[in-house]
């Protein structure tokens, strides 16, 4: 008897914090934290613009936090800027940006920007982007439920440049220029032939005055007659058959 009683005050609690829950989810208040790119495709080497929105379903978001995790083997930050005086973002380490912002008056139920991260793509994939650890806390210090809104970007690899190098189709002109002969070299050796020619042909002048001595006669025989040495040999035995031939017509008169 005792243990049923037991069994049914169990059951009666449980039902309770049940019910209890079910109230609490019913009037749970949300929050929401969007991620945003400014191009959902992009090349490697491109910069991309993230931002970082957040909205609740009241208007009464006052603080919480918001970092965002990004993909370091992909993205690279190039800087961060927060959207007014009442946020903080920060890059403190590769794959997060850490944020949080603490607003005096409630912001609006619409959305309101937190702040804008810009990325270099350094990698070809799929980059995705998210909202790490967070909350949201209302003006009366009531937590909201946070939902999040991630975003990812398709990063393509570098284009090559596919344009064929044109060939180089001129053809070379052939040196159609005749080498010029050098005319310098063949006088030279034109004159050093003459010259030659010259030193050869150089009559000896044959020395009319007969030395009766042996050795002005070797000289002579041996000195080598030219024609015009043979013409007064031929006229001198002319004149001397002459000169004979008038001696013997005077001794037979």
């Amino acid at each position: 008897m005792k243990l049923a009683k037991t069994i049914l005050a169990c059951v009666a609690a449980l039902a309770l914090v049940c019910t209890m829950a079910v109230s609490a989810l019913a009037d749970s208040k949300t929050a929401t934290y969007a991620v945003s790119t400014n191009f959902a495709e992009c090349t490697v080497g491109d910069t991309i613009t993230v931002t970082v929105v957040a909205s609740a379903d009241d208007d009464k978001l006052a603080s919480g936090k918001a970092p965002l995790t990004y993909d370091s083997a992909k993205l690279e930050v190039v800087s961060v800027s927060a959207a007014n005086e009442n946020v903080e973002a920060e890059a403190v380490n590769a794959g997060t940006v850490n944020a949080g912002f603490m607003f005096q008056d409630s912001i609006a139920a619409s959305s309101t920007t937190l702040y804008t991260v810009t990325f270099k793509a350094i990698a070809e994939g799929t980059a995705n982007l998210s909202i790490g650890s967070n909350y949201a806390i209302d003006d009366d210090d009531d937590v909201y439920v946070v939902v999040v809104s991630a975003a990812s970007v398709v990063i393509n690899a570098e284009e090559e440049d596919t344009k064929a190098e044109e060939p180089d189709t001129k053809a070379e002109e052939p040196d159609t220029k005749a080498e010029e002969p050098d005319t310098t070299k063949a006088a030279e050796a034109d004159d050093t032939t003459k010259a030659a020619d010259a030193d050869d042909t150089t009559a000896v002048v044959p020395t009319s005055k007969v030395v009766p001595s042996e050795q002005g006669t070797e000289a002579q025989k041996d000195t080598p007659k030219t024609g015009s040495d043979a013409s007064m040999a031929i006229a001198a035995g002319l004149v001397v058959l002459a000169g004979a031939a008038y001696v013997a017509t005077k001794k037979s008169k």
